[in-house]
């Protein structure tokens, strides 16, 4: 029982103690790379990472654009998710791969190594550094690290809303390097404009084109992603200027109404508070610039001129309605405004006479006066006057809304672009 008692011990520990041997080998050759590569006498992330510190080194920057999350151009701010793809050469992180059992490439975490200090130059946001403590680098055995930070850019972009709801804006996102200056790094942008395979798109804002580009400043340089932005307008057309045309031509069918009816001052008001409610409600998403003007901005403010216009209109025309009948009409308000067809007078015809020539200015004056006296036109009460106005008003202040709106849309589609 001894004897085998023994084997069976010797057995359990014998299996125990078995490991595939190609795993073994593969993580021991990667561990004992990474222990090789960051040793700390040999290693300080804190430090350039090049055997030459005159030579500078080159930094390889994209971006692939992911999400256009927001433009609010009330607060000129950009909001997008992107993913930078930055590479470089480290001095340091070089091996045979032969050495460590065919290892090429490593991950290493992106707080053990050096990286560069870029960050977003006209960010909103305070300054933070890019990626996160679980982000990796991915160093190969040439030195070569791949580092793919993501992140939520904030930026400021200039609006110009001119011609609003049809604009266009070009926003940037500019990089530098913070604290690495006089030529120690050099920013080379590997793309000539911004990747928009992985971009999902957005409902309210197409892009259009886009650019990256380095710029050199001095003894600073830069890598600027640009992208042209240019509004969906459909939206903005039946949610805002639709409703407003359509209101402002509800306030010119106030003359529709007979001036006797009661409710012809109420409807007027009504429809102008209306309106002006809509217009609060609507003036809180429309773009505040003090240096440029939206059209749209001039068309609501015509509107509501109009709208007033309209009111005032109505009013003196109730006024004139409910005016004494005693009250004599002037003859040249007849002439001009209620002129009816006279019917035939065969005594005006035989009374007519021409008049003798004479220089005289009291001829002349007796003939205006005669011309007058004469204008065909039947007797006419101030009710006559007020209703003969709806007519004029309607097609007056119709034709003034109807081309207004009409002009706001040639102006915003057919201006050209600032």
């Amino acid at each position: 029982m001894d004897i085998f008692g023994l084997f069976l011990t010797f057995l359990i520990l014998t299996t125990q103690n078995i490991r595939p041997v190609s795993c073994a080998a593969n993580k021991s050759s990667a561990h004992l790379l990474h222990d090789t590569l960051m040793k700390i006498d040999d290693y300080n992330k804190k430090i350039r990472p090049v055997l030459d510190v005159t030579k500078p080194t080159v930094i390889n920057v994209s971006l692939a654009l992911l999400s256009l999350v927001e433009f609010n151009e009330v607060v000129e701010r950009l909001t997008v998710t992107g993913k930078l793809k930055i590479s470089w050469t480290d001095d340091y992180l070089m091996w045979d791969p032969r050495a460590f059992g065919g290892v090429t490439s490593i991950s290493i975490p992106q707080d053990d190594i050096w990286r560069p200090d870029l960050a977003l130059e006209n960010s909103i946001t305070k300054f933070r550094d890019l990626g996160a403590p679980s982000m990796f680098i991915r160093v190969t055995h040439d030195g070569t690290c791949l580092w793919k930070p993501m992140e939520v850019f904030q930026s400021t972009c200039s609006a110009n809303v001119v011609h609003y709801p049809y604009d266009m804006h070009t926003c940037c996102l500019t990089f530098e390097s913070w604290t690495h200056s006089d030529g120690e790094l050099q920013l080379i942008n590997t793309l000539q404009e911004i990747d928009l395979q992985e971009y999902e798109g957005q409902p309210q804002w197409t892009v259009i084109y886009t650019k990256a580009e380095r710029m050199v400043l001095g003894k600073d340089e830069y890598v600027v992603f640009c992208l042209s932005l240019k509004r969906q307008a459909l939206q903005i057309m039946l949610n805002v200027i639709l409703p407003i045309a359509l209101l402002s031509f509800l306030s010119s069918c106030v003359f529709i109404l007979p001036a006797s009816c009661g409710e012809k001052a109420s409807f007027s008001v009504t429809v102008f508070l209306s309106l002006c409610v809509f217009l609060t409600i609507v003036s809180e998403q429309l773009p505040k610039t003090a240096d440029k003007l939206s059209i749209f901005n001039v068309y609501v403010f015509t509107q509501v001129i109009i709208a007033t216009l309209v009111t005032l209109s109505t009013l003196i025309q109730i006024r004139l309605y409910h005016r004494d009948d005693h009250r004599k009409v002037h003859s040249w308000f007849q002439c001009l405004f209620i002129r009816r067809p006279a019917t035939p007078n065969t005594n005006m015809v035989e009374d007519f006479k021409p008049y003798a020539h004479s220089d005289s200015t009291e001829d002349i004056a007796d003939m205006d006066a005669d011309s007058v006296k004469n204008c065909p036109h039947e007797h006419v009460t101030w009710r006559e006057v007020a209703r003969r106005l709806d007519p004029v008003l309607f097609v007056t202040y119709t034709s003034a809304n109807v081309g207004i709106s009409l002009a706001l849309i040639v102006w915003s589609i057919a201006a050209p672009r600032g």
